[in-house]
């Protein structure tokens, strides 16, 4: 679960830095594609990797569901 995590994150960290190297060399109209694929992937991982997290932290007993259930609720808010 870590490794898949890491590597959403790897993901999601190296198209957003592709993007930028685009927009830079392109414009923003130029890398519009770029642009369309982060704003779709980018929250996919993200949650991915927080619902990992969280089962995680359940399976763990890090701390209890309501407070897991809380910072998931605020984490995906946030990226939406």
């Amino acid at each position: 679960m870590i490794a898949d995590s890491a590597s959403d994150l790897e993901a999601a960290r190296l198209l957003t830095l592709a993007c930028a190297e685009e927009i830079d060399r392109l414009s923003a109209q130029g890398a519009r594609d770029k642009i369309a694929m982060i704003k779709v992937t980018g929250p996919e991982l993200t949650a991915r990797v927080v619902d990992r997290a969280v089962q995680v932290s359940i399976y763990a007993n890090v701390c209890s569901r309501m407070c897991v259930a809380i910072i998931c609720s605020n984490t995906l808010h946030a990226i939406r």
